[in-house]
C-alpha cells in the first residue's frame, strides 16, 4: 500500500493507495469507477483529480517539498494500476483553471499599469514611480502568458509514459 501524508490548506492529510481503491482523507474511491484522470500543477502545487463514472470527482495534491517523491510515487502506481485494471479511462494533462487564472493575472497587471501609467488613477505609496516597472511587468505577462497558457492547455498523455513537468522524478 502506497500512503503520502501532507498538509492541505494547513490540514494534514493522508492519500492511500491499494489495488482497489485510493483512499483521500476519508473518502474512498474504488479505481474500478475511475473515468478520467486529470494532471495539473499550478506554481509548486501538483494535482491528481480522479473522475469517477457517476462524475464523483477527488484530488491528491502535494503543496510541499517534503511530500512531492512519495506523491508522485503513488501517482506513477495509481496510473500503472489503472492501466493493470483495463479500463475505459480517459487521461488528460493541464486545466482551464489554471488557463484562466494565467490569463486573469496578466490582465489585471497590464490594465493597472495602464491606469497608474495614464494617471487615472493614484497609485497607493508602495506603487508610487513604479508604474514603469509595472508596465515592464504586464509586458513580461503579455509574452509569457501564452507561453503558459499553451503549456498549461487541457490536452491527452500516455499513462505509460508520464508527463515530467506534472509528475516529478
Amino acid at each position: 500500500m502506497e500512503t503520502v501524508q501532507t498538509q492541505v490548506h494547513g490540514q494534514p492529510i493522508v492519500y492511500q493507495l491499494d489495488d482497489t481503491e485510493v483512499v483521500l482523507g476519508k473518502r474512498r474511491l474504488a479505481l474500478a469507477d475511475v473515468a478520467r484522470v486529470r494532471l495539473a500543477r499550478f506554481a509548486e502545487m501538483w494535482a491528481c483529480e480522479l473522475e469517477l463514472r457517476d462524475g464523483t470527482r477527488g484530488t491528491v495534491i502535494s503543496a510541499d517539498a517534503a511530500s512531492r517523491a512519495p506523491w508522485a510515487r503513488l501517482v506513477e502506481r495509481l496510473h500503472a494500476r489503472l492501466i493493470e485494471l483495463g479500463g475505459p479511462v480517459t487521461y488528460v494533462r493541464g486545466s482551464w483553471t489554471v488557463v484562466a487564472i494565467t490569463a486573469a493575472i496578466g490582465v489585471l497587471v497590464v490594465g493597472l499599469a495602464a491606469i497608474l501609467h495614464a494617471g487615472w488613477l493614484t497609485p497607493p505609496a508602495f506603487l508610487a514611480g513604479k508604474t514603469r516597472a509595472m508596465m515592464v511587468l504586464g509586458a513580461i505577462s503579455v509574452v509569457a502568458g501564452p507561453l503558459l497558457t499553451k503549456r498549461s492547455r487541457p490536452r491527452p498523455y500516455d499513462p505509460r509514459d508520464l508527463p515530467p513537468d506534472l509528475v516529478p522524478r
